[in-house]
Formats: structure tokens, sequence, C-alpha cells
């Protein structure tokens, strides 16, 4: 909605505000159905003769259909204004895409984000004055709008674990395998779930430290009083339930297992995936983990070894290849 009520926005401040407002109401909207499921589950056959579901499901696929005109016209829109550079290179499989830029755009490359708009209008984000190419959509139902084969290069840093893992992961694991030319490279960089939760079983104080750091606005006051590092934990790994699956929170944590069985299921090659370390990639044009304020966090156990958070996973093959980079 965020994407499609921005397309061709006249008043622009204004209908930004009138699209979260939706925005919120709908999640209202699928709280009250949580609790009404939950409700009709205790009521067992007593709440059999409860209607209105079916007009519900009438409603909501309505209003998808309207989303998915808006956004048809979005991209269309949008892919016009990109000019006709990206489709040259498109054609020539040099394509280089980063997915889920946040604010941090890569000049030369496609920029894609949920909220790419934003960088766009400037609505409480940098304005894009540096005229990056910047494509808004929703990663997890809408097809980047480049035939197959077009990319070179896909770079996608603390993006995958926001999806529902295992559909929406694969749903774009295999959209990235359809993008990437038969030499092109994917280098992704998730959390290390493994780290985190030694980090927890060690009560690693410099790990935690870090995190207090550079997650400075968590609400840490509520989790102090906890007393348990659990309770930013599991919830960085993917344990935020129905509200944060609803706001974008972080949905699953990987480690390298299931990192690499994401990526065989979506048609890549497991000879070809292996892991990397920040800033390390066998390709020059894809050491860009820098363009990431995330990839970078490390801390110092006892002021010796480097400890990676946020260690990124590489896979990929030689330049005759395609390959991974995790």
């Amino acid at each position: 909605l965020r994407m499609a009520g921005a397309a061709g926005a006249g008043d622009e401040h204004g209908v930004y505000r009138q699209v979260e407002s939706r925005k919120t109401s709908l999640e209202v909207s699928i709280h009250m159905v949580a609790r009404l499921i939950g409700d009709l589950h205790a009521l067992g056959r007593e709440g059999a003769g409860v209607g209105g579901h079916e007009e519900l499901q009438e409603k909501i696929l309505a209003m998808q259909q309207e989303v998915d005109g808006l956004k048809a016209l979005s991209l269309e829109s949008q892919m016009a204004n990109l000019g006709p550079r990206i489709r040259d290179q498109a054609a020539e499989g040099e394509v280089r895409l980063h997915v889920g830029c946040g604010r941090s755009t890569i000049p030369g490359w496609l920029n894609v984000d949920l909220h790419g708009w934003r960088l766009n209008e400037g609505d409480g984000w940098e304005k894009n004055v540096a005229k990056e190419q910047v494509l808004s959509l929703n990663a997890a139902t809408t097809r980047v709008p480049l035939p197959d084969a077009s990319c070179r290069y896909i770079f996608a840093s603390h993006m995958l674990e926001h999806l529902g893992h295992p559909v929406e992961t694969g749903v774009v694991l295999e959209e990235w395998h359809r993008l990437l030319a038969p030499a092109g490279v994917l280098r992704v960089v998730v959390p290390d779930a493994r780290q985190w939760l030694d980090a927890y079983v060690q009560q690693d104080a410099a790990f935690a430290q870090v995190a207090r750091q550079e997650w400075a606005f968590w609400d840490w006051a509520t989790i102090d009083k906890a007393e348990s590092a659990l309770d930013y934990t599991l919830p960085y790994l993917g344990a935020s339930g129905l509200q944060g699956s609803i706001s974008g929170q972080h949905q699953f944590g990987f480690d390298l297992a299931a990192m690499r069985a994401a990526l065989i299921r979506a048609g890549f090659d497991p000879a070809s995936i292996r892991p990397c370390s920040y800033q390390a990639s066998a390709h020059a044009g894809l050491r860009v983990d820098n363009s990431s304020q995330a990839a970078g966090v490390r801390s110092m156990p006892g002021g010796l070894q480097p400890l990676e958070p946020f260690a990124p996973f590489e896979e990929g093959g030689g330049d005759d290849e395609q390959g991974t980079y995790l």
C-alpha cells in the first residue's frame, strides 16, 4: 500500500499520511482477526454458526485487486523514469541490483526497497539528490520488472531475515535466481544466528555492549528490567510474533546451514555456495558491504580477536559460473 499509494501522488504528504493511516487501520484489523481465531478455537462447535468470514475474504480480495492494479501502474511509471540505460544493461546481463537498500543507495546500481518512493520523494528520508536509480516495490510479493538473466551482481544486506521463512524467502531467492545472468553472482548478508545464540549462552558482555551501542533505539529500559538477554536475542532472531510480522521486524534467524538449504531449494548450485567475510568478495564489484551499516558491526571480545555479529556468508563461482555470495 505504501508503494502503490505514493505512485503519481499530487498532494504528496497528504497521500502519505492517508496511506500510513490505512496501514495502521489494517494492522488493527489483523490483530482483531487473530483474536477471533483464538476465540473460535476455544468455542469449538459452539462457534460453528459465527458468520461473516466469507464477506471479509471477498473485501480483502477486492482490495488486493485494486492494489495490484496500482502496483502495475507504479512499476510501469518507475521503469519509464529510469530511462533506456537500465534496459541496455538488462539486455547485456550487466544490471547491478541492490535489494533492500533502505537509505543506503549504491551509485551505479539499481537500488530496490519497500520504501524506495521515500528516497525519491523525500518524505521523512533524505531525498534522492544523487539521482541514483531507485525502484520502489515489495520484493516479497512483486517481481522485479527485468527480464531473465539480466543481472551481473545482486547484493542484499540484512533484508532476507525480515521475510517470512521459508515461503517469502523462497519466493525472493527464486526471483534472484531468475534474474542472475549465467556468470552472475549473488551476495547476501544476514545476521548470524549461531553467533547471537553463542553470545547468549556464553553471556558475552562485549557482544551485548555492541548490540546496545548499535541499536540504541531499542527499548533497553524494558529489556534491563527483564534481566535476560533473551528479551532482545529471540526477537532479533525472528521470535517477534504477529506484531513483528506486520511491522517488518525480523522473522527468521539464519545460520550457514539454513541459508545453504534455502539457496539450494531456490535452484542455486550447492557447489557454488560458500561463506565469506566482510568486504572480502572475490569479485571487486561486490565489495560493497560498507554500504550497509549493519553489515559492518563488530565487537572485540577481550580486546583481542574480532567477532562479527553480522558475518556475511558468501557463496559464488568463478567468472564462468553462476554463484551466490551470502
